[in-house]
């Protein structure tokens, strides 16, 4: 059968054919060729990942992508976004949106000294009370997301917290 009718045959482009039956001449094998592609410089940057990660620690859990790149480009270290992107994504470290409000709230000792706080509250003149109007403050000047490890709390979370909730 020729090239192009095996081409046809399997439903493959006969270029594609004519290159297959010029490798089976030249080498001898029809085995196929190599992958192509992908990701060449992962060993690269997978060396470093301590040092990424460590980072990643000293600096705020909500710094953005280009801003973590800045900071290894001052250490010495020149990557992409998206070759940050896959580091967090092979070592399971997921962007996830913070909590509202601190999770130490809810500690008991927190608790109590809030509750004394609002019952001292009742004693107020309300004639002495000065109201200020603060509907125009932006509060979109909070970062809303941050990274950690995937299955554990981000944001304004703490480790009691996180341990309290894994019992």
């Amino acid at each position: 059968m020729s090239c192009r009718a095996a081409a046809a045959r399997f439903g493959v482009a006969p270029s594609t054919a004519i290159r297959w039956q010029a490798r089976r001449r030249a080498t001898g094998s029809v085995a196929a060729a190599k992958r192509q592609g992908g990701d060449m410089r992962s060993r690269r940057i997978e060396e470093r990942h301590d040092d990424i990660l460590a980072l990643l620690g000293e600096a705020r859990k909500d710094v953005t992508l280009d801003e973590l790149r800045g900071q290894l480009a001052g250490k010495g270290l020149v990557v992409a976004i998206s070759t940050l992107h896959r580091v967090f994504v092979r070592h399971r470290i997921t962007r996830k949106k913070k909590t509202g409000h601190a999770i130490e709230q809810d500690r008991s000792d927190i608790l109590r000294q809030r509750q004394s706080w609002f019952e001292g509250q009742i004693d107020l003149d309300p004639q002495r009370l000065v109201f200020i109007d603060e509907t125009w403050t932006a509060t979109n000047m909070a970062r809303s997301h941050s990274r950690s490890p995937k299955g554990e709390l981000c944001g304004w979370a703490s480790r009691t917290a996180i341990a309290r909730r894994r019992r």
